[in-house]
């Protein structure tokens, strides 16, 4: 058995989420983040049975009125600015308020038993260990499959898992992180997270990728995320 385990990003400050991000338009806004909430297990020993995390970002903004300017005006600027290509900009940010207002979102389900089925969907773009690149990381795909528990263990002296559920997937890195949903409705687009992709498995050694495993939900996660979920973060700056 194969396995290769999700990226751990250590660095939490200076990042952003776009949704419906689509050549370049933020029709949502832009939510910057404001923290990370990790179980202690894995902030402290990367330990890939608790691989997740919640975040808390700040009210989104939208950007208009944005103007190339001298350096000293841009020095002056007290709101939105940066420097792109060596060129300095300013910008007018107006507030497009809390994100799940804006764009809706997914319930979070644990403690419930590996034996229900569950939608993942996600960016796959990775080639497998053969080589092979079935996937471009541009065009969301989805798996779909019953959840089992499967026991997968790599070199505890760099990141390890014991206890994982997952279904039979041919996803490939690129779609780490993915949600894994459960009770998915197609026509409501609405679901309940269960997971996340943490590991990619090629189970039986043929060099193909064949199963995606997450992070058991237990009491311990609802726990995590009833924490982030207590903290209003506002407006941005």
């Amino acid at each position: 058995m194969c396995v290769r385990p999700r990226r751990h990003l250590r660095g939490h400050g200076q990042w952003v989420f776009v949704p419906g991000f689509h050549q370049g338009k933020s029709p949502y806004g832009i939510y910057v983040g404001e923290r990370i909430w990790t179980h202690r297990n894995f902030d402290a020993a990367e330990d890939y049975d608790f691989d997740y995390a919640f975040a808390n970002v700040y009210n989104g903004v939208r950007l208009s009125s944005i103007t190339q300017v001298s350096q000293a005006e841009y020095d002056a600027h007290t709101g939105a600015k940066w420097i792109q290509d060596g060129v300095p900009y300013t910008a007018t940010a107006q507030d497009t308020g809390r994100l799940g207002d804006r764009v809706g979102g997914q319930g979070l389900i644990y403690n419930r038993r590996p034996d229900y089925f569950i939608s993942a969907f996600g960016y796959p773009a990775s080639p497998h260990p053969d080589g092979n690149s079935p996937y471009s990381g541009v065009t969301m795909k989805w798996s779909y499959g019953r959840v089992d528990r499967w026991y997968v263990s790599t070199n505890p002296a760099t990141n390890s898992a014991d206890n994982h559920v997952g279904i039979k997937s041919t996803f490939t890195p690129g779609a780490d992180g993915a949600p894994m949903l459960a009770s998915y409705s197609d026509g409501e687009r609405l679901g309940y997270v269960s997971g996340l992709v943490s590991y990619f498995v090629d189970y039986d050694l043929n060099g193909r990728y064949d199963q995606i495993t997450s992070a058991y939900f237990d009491g311990e996660t609802g726990a995590v995320y009833r924490e982030a979920a207590q903290v209003a973060t506002g407006r941005v700056g």
